[in-house]
């Protein structure tokens, strides 16, 4: 197998699936695990000459993938296909610009059920079956487990998960999904193809008891630092999660907005922020920062 990932999460599945030595490109924006970093870019974020779209979120160097031999292409057709119509066009292309020896599979999963699916069929393509089960079985498990443990900490709860500020907007996807797992009441609805944009006004009325910021591309320390900007707006100190200091940053990057396996590490970010518990406690220290330590740390985030 030549392997090409399309999608970051769908490199870091191979990966996990123990066939890195398969992988022979990646997504322009795969980085993780460090293993793939000298690994050819097959995937550019603007479509130029020669470039495909419609196989992954991200134009296709055809160039590329013939440069690195890949006979397995692994992609992402965005958007709903329930009649197959764009997996069997996108075949086409590839089967046309490629031969008949390349094969493409797309995986675009958008809500948690969805994801723990593709985590399998990914699996059985790639002839690691009992991986992809394993994962997937792994992460409910696991999920279960700290939602059983911490359920009285979390029941109820109104649970804000901010993907963006400008414009100011709600995650959704699987994310959602999680919020419910944790018995909680999550301010955005699951699936959808994007976040789902709101207001000020919104969110105040809302009223959250957490307020998570995790933005869509920005690592830890850069969601740490949009507390300047949220400090300056209306009415911030009178939300019920500011009150109460229940604010908590985490990294958006590589979690919580990838489907990958790194999806079970964000698992335990979400409910160590709704429940209260403490970084390190079910989670690596320092893997998220909480609204007070901020506050006191404001000079490292200036």
């Amino acid at each position: 197998m030549r392997i090409a990932a399309l999608e970051s999460f769908l490199t870091e599945l191979v990966c996990h699936f123990g066939l890195q030595d398969h992988l022979v490109g990646v997504s322009a924006d795969s980085d993780f695990p460090e293993a793939i970093s000298a690994l050819p870019r097959v995937t550019a974020a603007e479509s130029g000459s020669g470039m495909i779209n419609g196989l992954a979120s991200a134009a296709v160097d055809p160039a590329s993938i013939k440069n690195v031999g890949a006979d397995i292409l692994l992609g992402g057709i965005p958007g709903k296909d329930e009649d197959g119509t764009r997996l069997k066009r996108a075949r086409e292309v590839v089967r046309s610009t490629f031969g008949e020896g390349v094969k493409f599979s797309s995986y675009w999963p958008r809500t948690l059920e969805q994801v723990s699916e593709c985590f399998e069929k990914v699996g059985r393509e790639l002839g690691a079956a009992d991986r992809g089960v394993a994962l997937s079985h792994n992460f409910k498990a696991q999920a279960m487990d700290w939602c059983d443990n911490f359920y009285e900490r979390m029941k109820n709860k109104r649970v804000s998960f901010i993907s963006a500020l400008e414009p100011l907007s709600l995650a959704r996807g699987w994310v959602p999904d999680m919020i419910h797992m944790c018995s909680a009441h999550s301010h955005s609805q699951s699936g959808g193809e994007v976040d789902e944009h709101t207001d000020w006004e919104s969110l105040k009325r809302f009223r959250p008891d957490v307020m998570i910021f995790g933005l869509r591309g920005v690592d830890l320390h850069g969601s740490a630092q949009s507390l300047k900007r949220l400090e300056r707006l209306d009415g911030w100190d009178d939300i019920p999660a500011v009150k109460r200091g229940e604010v908590v940053f985490v990294e958006g990057r590589g979690h919580f907005h990838r489907p990958g396996p790194r999806l079970l590490d964000s698992m335990g970010i979400l409910v160590s922020a709704i429940a209260g518990l403490d970084s390190g406690y079910i989670t690596p220290r320092e893997s998220f920062y909480r609204l007070r330590w901020v506050e006191l740390q404001r000079h490292r985030f200036s």
